[in-house]
């Protein structure tokens, strides 16, 4: 009996051990919401590239704050002119991590307007996988930020490159 108990014991580790690899962390700030996605995610299907990496609660609070400092000197190409940080918002985040060859930690973050969700559950759809569609009006921005450097290294809304 002892034996039976040890198996169904390492049997019940293994599979908590996948669940918790598929889970993603669901982070709620005052300012930001949105999935942290783990290193081991797939992303569209495809193997989980080399250097990934699970971002931490420090690293994503890092990453929005370089975000809030650069985004008042980013021009839309449409109406709204600049950004603001009460505009970020109104977004919706999923994050994920890279290192890069020099050892500095990249996080490419989706903003996703919340509006895009009506109807549907937002909460399912940003937990899958990493959003992406064609839009107009900035529903869907895409975000590379260098956490060592501090730097916002690009933005890509709706598909343009700023």
């Amino acid at each position: 009996m002892p034996m039976f108990k040890r198996i169904l014991f390492v049997v019940f580790l293994l599979l908590s051990s996948c669940v918790s690899i598929k889970n993603k962390l669901y982070v709620n700030d005052r300012c930001y919401k949105g999935y942290i996605f783990p290193k081991e995610h797939s992303v569209w299907g495809l193997a989980p590239e080399k250097n990934r990496y699970t971002p931490s609660l420090e690293d994503i609070s890092k990453a929005e704050q370089i975000l809030r400092d650069n985004i008042g000197s980013i021009k839309f190409p449409w109406d709204i002119g600049y950004g603001s940080p009460r505009l970020l918002r109104k977004y919706r985040r999923q994050y994920i991590g890279y290192i890069m060859k020099d050892g500095s930690k990249l996080l490419k973050v989706n903003l996703i307007y919340k509006r895009y969700f009506k109807g549907k559950d937002m909460y399912k759809e940003l937990s899958k996988d990493l959003i992406s569609f064609n839009s107009e009006g900035g529903w869907l921005w895409k975000v590379s930020i260098n956490l060592k450097t501090k730097k916002v290294l690009n933005i890509e809304v709706d598909g343009m490159l700023l």
